[in-house]
């Protein structure tokens, strides 16, 4: 297994490590010559990654992730969600098929709260899902990873889906 991550390449915003950025390059190159077809590749930024998807054989299946749905308060729900449609366009310019979600930790909102924010968040987010051409699968998580996520039960995550009931949004 080989990790390809942007740490180290991009130390401070907008300055690049030109060497560990060729490396991180040739190591995508060398995989996909291998037959992997799956690698994170939004970490490159949009325009790069949709330059480089067009000079190797990579399909991308998915980006991770719109969400969080915790913000306690309308302006910081506001700006979330712009920053949501904004990831949900630059999957879909590289063609990934699904964004996951995750609800993020509660944040001090109660269970029922919770919930209903998540259902409004992937409502919110559906038609820009479907004008993106990608689908939001929203993701419950072992509970050992209460700090990202409050959704533990898939019996839960399909009710949420149910409530949004948008074909751009499931599991």
């Amino acid at each position: 297994r080989e990790e390809l991550l942007w740490e180290g390449i991009e130390p401070e915003p907008g300055q690049y490590s030109e060497s560990l950025l060729e490396r991180h390059d040739a190591r995508v190159v060398r995989l996909a010559a291998a037959g992997i077809q799956i690698l994170g590749l939004l970490d490159y930024g949009v325009d790069e990654a949709v330059k480089l998807l067009r000079e190797v054989p990579i399909k991308v299946t998915h980006a991770i992730y719109a969400g969080p749905f915790n913000q306690t308060n309308e302006r910081d729900y506001a700006e979330a969600r712009k920053k949501d449609i904004e990831k949900l366009k630059a999957a879909g310019r590289v063609g990934a098929e699904t964004v996951l979600a995750l609800t993020g930790p509660a944040n001090g909102l109660v269970p029922d709260e919770a919930r209903r924010q998540v259902v409004r968040g992937l409502a919110d987010l559906a038609d820009a899902a479907r004008d993106a051409g990608v689908k939001i699968g929203l993701e419950p998580l072992h509970y050992n990873l209460y700090k990202d996520s409050f959704l533990f039960r898939l019996a839960d995550a399909l009710d949420i889906i149910k409530e949004v009931d948008h074909a751009n949004v499931g599991v």
